[in-house]
C-alpha cells in the first residue's frame, strides 16, 4: 500500500472541490471528471504511483514500490450517513458479453485490482478497501456488477479535508475544448 502520510490531501481535494460544478457533475462529463480526479490524486501522491487508467481496464494505478493494483471510484456522496457506501459499479472487471446476451455471474468477474480507493467528492473524504471485500459484496441480482460496501468493509484514510483553494475555473478549461475544435 502507499504511504498516505506522503499524500497532499488538501491539494488533491482542492482540485476535487474545483470540479464540483454543475457541468462536471453532469452525465456527459462523468468519465472526464473521474479521469480528472485520478490525475489529481496521481499528482499529489508524492510519486508513489504510476497512472494506468487510460491503458488498462479495471484499474487506475500501480504502486511503484510493490506493483499492487488500485482502482479509484469517486462519487458525490460516496459515504451515506450510516457509513455504508452508495452502490459502486465495476464496469471494467467482467468479461465482454456484447456478442452474446450472457448474464454476468460472480464467477465470471475478473480480478483487476488489489485495492479500491473510495473518494467522496461531497464530504472530501477518502477510504480504501480490498479486492476480497469488494468481491464478497458483489450483488448478483443487478444487471451490472454492483457492490455496496458496509462501513466495516473499508478503512477511512481522511475525512472532511479542508480543500486548498484553487484559482482556476475548471468549467472554463473543459469548455475551451470547443474552441479548439
Amino acid at each position: 500500500m502507499i504511504d498516505f502520510n506522503k499524500v497532499n490531501f488538501e491539494q488533491f481535494f482542492g482540485w476535487v472541490n474545483a470540479s464540483n460544478t454543475k457541468l462536471l457533475k453532469s452525465s456527459a462529463f462523468r468519465g472526464t471528471r473521474s479521469f480528472y480526479t485520478e490525475l489529481a490524486f496521481f499528482k499529489y501522491s508524492d510519486n508513489q504511483l504510476k497512472h494506468v487508467g487510460l491503458e488498462e481496464n479495471g484499474r487506475d494505478f500501480v504502486i511503484k514500490k510493490t506493483n499492487e493494483l488500485i482502482e479509484m471510484k469517486s462519487l458525490f456522496g460516496m459515504f451515506k450517513k450510516d457509513g455504508d457506501c452508495n452502490p459502486i459499479t465495476l464496469k471494467n472487471s467482467h468479461p465482454n458479453t456484447k456478442q452474446k446476451k450472457v448474464r454476468w455471474t460472480k464467477k465470471s468477474i475478473i480480478k483487476t485490482f488489489d485495492y479500491i480507493f473510495l473518494v467522496d467528492t461531497k464530504k472530501m473524504s477518502m477510504a480504501y478497501s480490498t479486492w476480497d471485500c469488494v468481491y464478497n459484496r458483489l450483488d448478483e441480482s443487478c444487471n451490472e456488477p454492483k457492490v455496496v460496501l458496509k462501513k466495516s468493509d473499508y478503512t477511512m484514510i481522511v475525512e472532511k479535508v479542508v480543500p486548498a483553494k484553487v484559482d482556476y475555473n475548471v468549467d472554463e478549461m473543459f469548455l475551451k475544448i470547443g474552441e479548439i475544435i
